[in-house]
């Protein structure tokens, strides 16, 4: 394997070799393709970000973090992720409110921002033409600019992955105790940001460890902080690990809603990070050409970072409980794209080149992101039952799904609710409900199976709220299918006289009295 830079300098780029002149055009063009890069992926992060309603993950975040920090804690706790995100979206909304744009807000900057720290993390290991490959094909991927529009933590995940690999390279170019302390921050984040977060730590942790550091012949001194910010890192997570065990245990002894994987599973859990056939394409490519006859040690890093936590992920989920999952992968997007940003380097022989390079493969991957099927995943554009149609948005959608519209289901249920009627929800999301609705006069009924069904409705007319979304979840959770609860209210006397459906994640049909 290659050689590493010394940890004193910078890599040596050979584009900036030769005349001055040359050397300052070659140093302006990267400038303004990098701000040209970080300003659309911010026009595609901040894009409509309170446009859709909250989805259900959204909103869990949003109850987890609303209220008192004791809360917080208490009901992260019985979840099974970390708190740091709800613990940033604790103070955005004290500072901007709960808003659907306030809830996504840090979602949105955690993205923007990962562009940033993928191109640096490209300029102390591969060189800075593939961190800007890397972070052009970041910038459209459909994954990212899905996650970095959600509520939800995983495109925090993503950025901490990628600040502490760049940390740990930063740290070896000018050992310092103040650089250490980088390495234990964004190793912390990291940890705190994911159960997957804690493969990607390992993962990186561990290939530094082996391949990187060792490779710079490093004195002692240097090898003592960095082997001391990392355990810090693992006492200072030791408390929070003791609660995640519980919660793995509780989960092994009672089970898991994700399905154990398959082969055809996980080729489509990973074609879904990837982006797509078109992108993935792009993708794949080059990583082979980086790989073949360019075996380096800051390569064998990024490919470790790449593949243990998604093959932990499918041996815990063979071996024992099922967490493989396509969003819980997000923090292996980064190395993967510029892994294949520094194969593309290969037809880059001249900062000409490489601008033409980065717009070629800017314009594909733009391409991709737009021709993109939304409907690309197990869990989005479901049709739930079988007589229920799939309804399609008009015009293209950036990401890889659609939210559940419960502002449209409670837009309709204050249109057409009257004084003598009741709503039932199917399965018992009427949590979900109040974001959206925090006064109401008429009853409100929550139910997962037809046995939860009072004998007697006090109402003229039933609105029945059908999550049809999240079809594993609720067939783990035994939660029977809207068409059980359809011909129990037929037989108790109701008739169903009107269907809506939200994009076929919710239907609401509307019963009166026979």
């Amino acid at each position: 394997m290659g050689d590493l830079p010394t940890p004193s300098a910078p890599a040596k780029n050979s584009l900036l070799r030769g005349k001055p002149a040359e050397a300052t055009k070659s140093q302006r063009a990267f400038l303004t393709a990098v701000s040209l890069v970080l300003v659309i992926s911010a026009l595609l992060r901040f894009h409509d970000l309170g446009g859709e309603s909250l989805d259900f993950d959204e909103l869990s975040s949003w109850i987890q973090a609303r209220d008192s920090l004791v809360h917080l804690i208490k009901s992260t706790a019985e979840d099974n992720t970390p708190p740091l995100h709800n613990l940033v979206l604790f103070a955005t909304i004290k500072l901007f409110g709960n808003s659907e744009w306030s809830l996504r807000l840090p979602s949105a900057i955690f993205g923007v921002a990962n562009i940033v720290a993928l191109y640096w993390l490209g300029t102390m290991t591969v060189g800075r033409t593939a961190g800007l490959i890397g972070a052009v094909l970041l910038a459209f991927s459909p994954f990212h600019v899905w996650f970095s529009q959600e509520a939800r933590t995983y495109s925090l995940l993503a950025l901490a992955a990628t600040l502490y690999a760049a940390t740990c390279f930063y740290y070896l170019r000018a050992p310092s105790v103040l650089r250490g302390a980088w390495v234990l921050l964004t190793g912390l984040a990291l940890v705190y940001s994911h159960i997957y977060g804690i493969l990607d730590w390992i993962a990186i942790a561990g290939a530094f460890a082996v391949f990187v550091l060792p490779a710079t012949s490093p004195r002692f001194r240097t090898m003592l902080i960095w082997a001391a910010s990392n355990v810090l890192v693992a006492a200072a997570f030791a408390p929070w690990a003791m609660i995640l065990a519980q919660r793995v245990q509780e989960v092994a002894t009672g089970g898991f809603w994700i399905a154990r994987p398959t082969v055809a599973v996980v080729r489509h859990e990973l074609s879904v990070v990837v982006g797509g056939k078109l992108l993935g394409g792009v993708i794949v490519i080059g990583i082979v050409l980086g790989l073949v006859g360019r075996l380096r040690r800051d390569v064998v890093l990024l490919g470790v970072w790449i593949a243990a936590p998604v093959a932990l992920g499918i041996l815990a989920s063979i071996l024992s409980t099922p967490i493989f999952i396509n969003k819980y992968l997000i923090g292996s997007l980064p190395p993967l794209l510029l892994l294949s940003g520094f194969g593309w380097t290969r037809y880059a022989k001249g900062w000409q080149d490489v601008m033409f390079l980065t717009t070629a493969v800017g314009t594909t991957a733009g391409l991709a992101l737009l021709l993109h099927n939304p409907c690309g995943r197990f869990a989005d554009c479901r049709q739930g039952d079988l007589e229920v149609p799939a309804v399609p948005l008009e015009g293209p959608i950036v990401g890889h799904g659609y939210k559940w519209d419960w502002r449209g289901v409670v837009s309709l249920l204050e249109e057409r609710e009257r004084p003598t009627s009741c709503v039932l929800v199917v399965p018992d999301y009427v949590w979900a409900l109040n974001y959206y609705r925090r006064d109401y006069s008429s009853c409100w009924l929550g139910a997962i199976k037809v046995a939860d069904l009072p004998a007697e409705i006090p109402a003229s007319i039933l609105f029945g709220v059908f999550s049809l979304g999240d079809l594993e979840v609720q067939a783990f959770a035994g939660v029977d299918g809207m068409a059980a609860f359809v011909n129990e209210l037929r037989r108790q006397g109701w008739g169903d006289v009107d269907r809506t459906n939200f994009r076929g994640h919710i239907q609401v049909i509307t019963f009166i009295r026979r």
